[in-house]
């Protein structure tokens, strides 16, 4: 909504107060007139802080904001952190720290002593919408002691203030896992999750349990010991999806449960978590309603996550020939870019191009095609996908693979366009901006 002049005038009285043009800075009350400011300033004044209250809201500057991370192993010597940042629209610089669990930073939650290593600074850009921008992030961490227990910490710093993101720790080739719900029955039920290794390398993984009134359920697995575990069963590689069953179980009982992960290097755990199983009358055709318990279904496990898409040159003519998308350069085939990228674990990694197009926006706001009769519209930038795909495979961590510029056996004409990559159904996109110059 506009604001008139005299509720902007009003604004300005009660929040700026202060002109410091050629002579000592004068306060102005709030209920009073602007007296002390320079007839010149005044309207200057009120044109910038008018720009900056109908300015839309992702116009606004702001610090970093940095959401909690993952660990992923890739050996017993190198782990993967993922971490998405919101660059608050201004360019941002990010780096993590870490250092061995027993040292002075780890063990004060880093705010004594220092860190052992920071990795490079890399930066995000703050000038991309949320459309085109991928704003999660994959950092390596080389160098690590197998099974040495780690602490690590991801900043981000830009213009308007640094954010951190909260602490991982991590044991050095160990497995990852991660929990993904509990189906509960009237005696048993199943607990599912995920587990990656570094390289699908082996290990083992079982469920502990006890019941809720235990003082390792009450105290979170801070102290005595689980009441029961399931036999140890062996991960095989490449599904990451793992489902453990209880059984044994009391009717309408509460328990906690958590999954455990073990290999050469460490182990991890999930929890724990609580959960109740169904009261036997949900078992007799008739019976009451059933209390308690799980509604879950088998969850599917997620998608391996991808980060820092990138291509270099983001500006070229495509090639006159060559294969769309390879993993290495061969004979007869000309590479015009690369193109790089992060994964938390091996996948299949699928690409689309889509042609960047103006158009004008709809009534309805939508950016649709230019005609003759929405001419004089408001520009917009339309997104076109191009038939065809592409795909890569790639192990955990950076991947490179390289771009002729052609898709279908055909070169791309000469235009705006984003790369865009995924894991699979269900995984979050990652994008790129490029541009495909007119042959010379």
């Amino acid at each position: 909504m506009r604001k008139s002049n005299q509720a902007i005038a009003s604004i300005v009285v009660a929040t700026a107060r202060v002109s410091a043009v050629g002579r000592t800075p004068r306060i102005v009350s709030s209920s009073g007139s602007p007296r002390g400011l320079s007839r010149r300033v005044c309207p200057l004044l009120l044109l910038v802080l008018a720009a900056s209250l109908l300015a839309p809201a992702s116009a606004v500057a702001a610090a970093p904001v940095v959401t909690s991370g993952n660990i992923y192993p890739f050996s017993s010597t190198e782990e993967g952190i993922y971490v998405r940042i919101n660059p608050g629209g201004l360019t941002t610089e990010y780096s993590v720290e870490y250092a061995l669990a027993p040292s002075t930073w780890c063990s004060s939650s880093e705010t004594a002593g220092s860190p052992e290593v920071t990795t490079p600074a890399r930066t995000l850009s703050g000038t991309l919408t949320g459309e085109e921008e991928n704003s999660a992030v994959g950092v390596t961490l080389t160098g690590l002691t197998p099974s040495a227990t780690y602490c690590a910490q991801l900043t981000a710093h830009n213009s308007s203030g640094t954010s951190h993101s909260p602490t991982l720790t991590f044991t050095a080739g160990a497995p990852h896992i991660l929990p993904s719900g509990t189906d509960a029955a009237v005696t048993w039920a199943r607990v599912f999750g995920s587990l990656n290794t570094p390289g699908g390398g082996p290990a083992e993984y079982y469920v502990s349990y006890g019941l809720a009134s235990s003082s390792w359920c009450s105290s979170g697995g801070a102290q005595d010991s689980p009441e029961y575990q399931t036999p140890a069963q062996q991960f095989v590689p490449p599904t990451v999806g793992i489902g453990v069953e209880i059984s044994g179980l009391s009717p309408a009982t509460s328990y906690c449960e958590e999954l455990v992960a073990s290999n050469t290097w460490g182990s991890a755990h999930t929890g724990p978590f609580p959960f109740t199983t169904l009261s036997a009358s949900a078992s007799r055709p008739g019976g009451t309603a059933p209390t308690g318990g799980s509604t879950n279904t088998t969850p599917k496990p997620p998608a391996p996550l991808l980060a820092d898409l990138a291509i270099s040159p983001n500006t070229f003519k495509a090639a006159e020939r060559g294969a769309s998308l390879i993993s290495a350069a061969r004979a007869g085939h000309a590479t015009v870019a690369t193109v790089t990228y992060w994964l938390s674990s091996a996948s299949v990694v699928y690409f689309r191009v889509l042609r960047l197009e103006t158009g004008r926006t709809a009534g309805t706001g939508r950016c649709v095609a230019q005609t003759k009769s929405n001419g004089r519209a408001h520009a917009c930038t339309l997104t076109v996908a191009l038939p065809g795909s592409l795909s890569s495979s790639g192990a955990g961590g950076t991947n490179t693979v390289h771009f002729t510029g052609r898709l279908n056996g055909r070169a791309l004409a000469p235009g705006r366009y984003r790369l865009q990559a995924s894991t699979g159904a269900g995984s979050a996109p990652a994008s790129a901006r490029f541009r495909v110059t007119a042959p010379a």
